[in-house]
């Protein structure tokens, strides 16, 4: 046997339901389109079916009725300007972007350049070197160590600052 639906439950359903009929009652239905023609006495004519061979007209901004074709070719224009317009754009954007990444990578180059010739020079002074290893205990860098440290200090110049 079903459940009882409680009465408030099944009243708030209902008022529900005919709460939307009403809602969906009150819309009117769409609007038909509509034309007006001067007939061949002069008379204006009202339809919602055109006259046969006639021409749609737009009003321009300035208020003066064009053909439909010409008002859709200068929309067609203006469009077109418009996105001309937003190409230039996007092309300017897209050259600013990459002078921009040739920039950084030039700074970033530099820069890397700097600390391999730094570390070279350090490498190159003599002194003796103290490296930490993993667990952090602090061991001096012996002659065979140095030597490569030395070789990836020359490869990094070579590398970052081309020669």
């Amino acid at each position: 046997m079903p459940p009882k639906t409680p009465p408030r439950a099944v009243l708030r359903r209902l008022l529900a339901v005919c709460a939307l009929a009403c809602a969906l009652g009150t819309f009117p239905a769409a609007p038909a389109a509509q034309w007006k023609w001067r007939g061949t006495d002069g008379q204006m004519h009202y339809g919602d079916q055109p006259p046969p061979g006639a021409q749609r007209l737009r009003l321009g901004d300035d208020g003066a009725a064009r053909p439909a074709a010409a008002a859709s070719a200068a929309a067609a224009a203006a469009s077109a300007r418009a996105l001309r317009r937003r190409l230039q754009a996007a092309q300017r954007a897209s050259a600013a972007a990459q002078t921009w990444q040739r920039e950084a990578a030039s700074l970033q180059r530099a820069r890397l350049c700097a600390q391999a010739r730094a570390r070279l020079q350090q490498l190159d002074s003599g002194r003796r070197l103290i490296e930490r290893d993993a667990r952090g205990q602090r061991s001096f860098v012996g002659d065979a160590q140095r030597a490569e440290l030395r070789a990836g200090a020359q490869a990094g110049v070579a590398a970052y600052c081309g020669g």
